[in-house]
């Protein structure tokens, strides 16, 4: 619900009320809807609608009416229910006392008084500890500031004039406290900006695969990779690599993005930026800074980003207010590795490619189910040292992914060294490569990465799969002979029933309407039962031994036409 929305939804619950107070009541909404509020400040709504429950519950008291004034900010509470007030008695719908309205009055001013002195303390609206407000709003609300400073590594966040802390030392439930954090802050014409940096050097390396070679990849290669053809001419020098935090994975409006991580080339240095939110309702720097990166990259490199990171990270734009930015091209890591990596790996979380790929193991990493729990127990009060793990774990991520770009180009391009790695178990990898490439209509490469793939298979676990793949390719290709071939290989290779009897399927197809070698065909056509059932199988067979005899019988009449007009 829109701001003004809830204004004015507060001035219709107070249509019950009467007199002077109503008056007073309406005159409090009407100076804060002319403020110049740029969103929902919760204690400053909750106050009015406090001072309005108030006098509105007591003039109803007086007139005996309904009234039900409703809250504006969700975090605060939905709503407050005020029961309907009898003349003493006890009423039959509400169940509510003389007694009971004295109370809920009672709680009402209580809670009002309460914000009002802390408001006092802390200087309800003005910067610098400005007097405090007792008395209806009759000038434009202005928003508060957040002073922080720099303390040795870490950033102290005072909390004084925020609204989010003056509502907290009414209810109890955020307390005003200094926020310390890890990083710097920066002032920005958004407001204040917590952030940690880190350089890396060209020769970084994260494992055994260095960092900067993603600068070097070859973007058609990355295309085919990622089946992407708008990737072909991007420059991977000014790719930007984003990673989030977040306090939950349902993703929504419920879900905060309260670690956005950014990495990006300078020269061939790594800088691993970290934006970090202090407390919900600051997001206003962190997505300024994120649009500014966004503006002067070329390409978005993420892992299950399309999914998850970007559209989460585009809905608090919206919910901020703010136009989202363009987004340039995007590349996955996650869709690129599924394809190649899933046979072999299973799992292709993040964590796995860097142990299975580059060696790289982390060592006391904080698992990721953990993370929006260390983020919670942040906010109700634990130190700024919470959420180094945190942090630490964010920039493991960032560094992996151009790692992971550079190291997955490298063995789709291919070389000694990627094909001397777990040869038993590149094969998977080979195929999967193989596979992507004839999705790409590249089939030249494809059949080179399949016969790879064969040649790492010492097991004999994939021969005939990739035989079978090989002859695909070449039946694509225009070449029956090289398909008939790897056809044949694969049935002589094959241990499984299924990939037996469809490469047979596969050359009685090749031979029943390609080579026209019908007797071939049949042969074939007899051993496909465990593939295409007794039933399809028997007419395969019937069709075609109709065909061979119709064809042995043309010979015969030729001859026969051959003798009666010799004889003539």
């Amino acid at each position: 619900m829109k701001f003004k929305d809830k204004l004015d939804r507060l001035k219709l619950s107070l249509a019950a009320a009467r007199g002077p107070a109503r008056s007073s009541a309406l005159g409090d909404v009407d100076a804060l809807a002319a403020g110049d509020v740029e969103g929902p400040l919760a204690a400053d709504v909750e106050d009015a609608v406090l001072r309005a429950a108030v006098l509105a519950h007591e003039e109803v008291a007086l007139h005996g009416e309904t009234a039900r004034v409703v809250v504006g900010a969700p975090e605060v509470s939905p709503s407050i229910d005020l029961p309907t007030p009898g003349v003493g008695a006890h009423t039959e719908e509400h169940g509510t006392s003389g007694l009971a309205r004295t109370s809920t009055i009672s709680r009402l001013r209580e809670r009002l008084d309460a914000m009002r002195i802390a408001g006092a303390k802390t200087g309800a609206l003005g910067e610098g500890g400005g007097e405090a407000r007792t008395g209806p709003r009759t000038s434009t609300l202005t928003s508060t500031t957040r002073a922080s400073e720099k303390l040795g590594g870490s950033t102290t966040f005072s909390t004084a004039g925020d609204p989010w802390a003056r509502l907290g030392a009414a209810t109890g439930r955020v307390p005003p406290r200094p926020v310390e954090l890890p990083g710097e802050v920066i002032e920005t014409p958004q407001g204040n900006l917590c952030r940690v940096v880190v350089t890396h050097e060209p020769d970084h390396q994260h494992g055994s695969a260095l960092v900067s070679l993603a600068r070097q990849v070859c973007p058609r290669e990355v295309a085919l990779l990622a089946l992407d053809p708008t990737l072909d001419t991007i420059d991977y020098t000014r790719a930007l690599y984003i990673d989030t935090e977040t306090t939950g994975l349902a993703g929504g409006a419920g879900t905060l993005p309260f670690l956005i991580g950014m990495a990006w080339f300078e020269g061939e240095r790594l800088v691993v930026e970290q934006l970090l939110l202090p407390r919900p309702g600051l997001e206003g720097p962190m997505l300024a800074r994120l649009a500014e990166r966004l503006a002067q990259a070329s390409v978005v490199v993420s892992f299950n980003g399309k999914s998850f990171d970007w559209p989460l990270l585009r809905t608090r734009f919206i919910l901020n207010r703010v136009a989202a930015p363009n987004l340039p091209a995007h590349l996955d890591l996650l869709h690129c590795a599924r394809r190649v990596y899933k046979a072999r790996l299973g799992s292709v979380r993040l964590i796995y490619l860097e142990q299975a790929l580059m060696g790289f193991e982390r060592v006391d990493d904080i698992p990721g189910e953990l993370i929006p729990e260390r983020y919670l127990a942040f906010l109700r009060g634990a130190p700024g040292s919470t959420l180094v793990p945190i942090i630490d774990h964010n920039r493991s991520d960032l560094i992996a992914l151009p790692a992971l770009l550079g190291d997955i180009v490298r063995r789709f391009v291919g070389g000694a060294e990627a094909a001397s790695i777990a040869p038993q178990r590149h094969a998977h990898d080979e195929l999967g490569f193989a596979r992507v490439a004839a999705r790409g209509a590249a089939p030249e490469r494809a059949i080179v990465l399949a016969q790879r793939a064969v040649a790492a298979d010492l097991r004999g676990e994939l021969t005939a799969t990739a035989l079978f793949l090989v002859g695909e390719l070449s039946l694509r290709r225009g070449d029956l002979e090289g398909a008939c071939q790897a056809f044949e290989q694969s049935v002589a290779t094959s241990t499984c029933s299924l990939d037996t009897a469809r490469a047979h399927l596969a050359l009685a197809k090749l031979h029943e309407h390609k080579t026209k070698q019908r007797e071939r065909a049949l042969q074939h056509a007899s051993l496909t039962v465990a593939l295409e059932g007794e039933e399809a199988s028997a007419r395969r067979v019937a069709r075609l031994g109709k065909l061979c005899s119709r064809a042995a019988r043309v010979p015969v009449r030729a001859e026969k036409r051959e003798r009666n007009t010799a004889n003539t």
